[in-house]
């Protein structure tokens, strides 16, 4: 008898292993996409900021932001040109 009961432990494990591994991996990504998406809002609202205190130079304040915390090769593009 306790045989089956091994058996039948070895067969869910087996069942709800892969379900179990993607529930992980999909945890996982979340995660990895929250940080890296507070880690961009973190990085706007510091040029934001530094935007606002060089109110006479704004995009040069705004590109050096970000190019001196890891974005480097930032581009702005005005409202309605292309």
């Amino acid at each position: 008898m306790l045989g089956d009961l091994t058996a039948n432990f070895a067969v869910m494990t087996a069942l709800c292993a892969p379900f179990a591994l993607a529930l992980a991996a999909f945890a996982i990504d979340e995660g990895s996409i929250y940080v890296e998406r507070r880690e961009a809002q973190s990085l706007v609202d510091l040029a934001a900021i530094t935007a606002a205190s060089n109110i006479n130079n704004i995009e040069a304040a705004v590109v050096t932001t970000l190019g001196d915390n890891g974005m480097p090769g930032i581009v702005i593009q005005k409202a309605g040109q292309t």
